[in-house]
């Protein structure tokens, strides 16, 4: 017969005791939820705060500042995402080489390129 080791690799537990509160139909899940036809940023504004937007934002700001001082030569430039996709951003410019997609307009520097 094999002897019984004293310290076994796994440790057998007892079940915990049974503490839930029983069920009396109350709704569960998020309370604040916007209905169902809410714009996007109401789904957003539940995971994000607009105080943690703008901290974020003021945050950002600054450290780039650190890396990057715009100069006097600035221009407002406009490019196309050429996009395949249906959205209703969509643009049509014949002149482009991707003629449907999206429109960006940009805050550009004409010294660094």
């Amino acid at each position: 017969m094999a002897a019984i080791e004293p310290n076994p690799w796994f440790r057998v537990l007892p079940p915990e005791p049974m503490n839930d509160p029983p069920f009396n139909g109350a709704p569960t899940g998020p309370i604040n939820m916007p209905p169902r036809d809410a714009a996007p940023i109401a789904y957003f504004y539940l995971l994000f705060s607009i105080d943690l937007i703008k901290e974020f934002v003021k945050q950002t700001n600054r450290k780039f500042l650190r890396f990057y001082n715009p100069r006097r030569e600035l221009a407002v430039d406009e490019f196309l995402v050429g996009t395949k996709g249906k959205t209703s951003m969509l643009q049509y410019i014949p002149s482009k080489r991707s003629r449907f997609g999206v429109k960006f307009w940009m805050l550009v520097e004409s010294v660094i390129g």
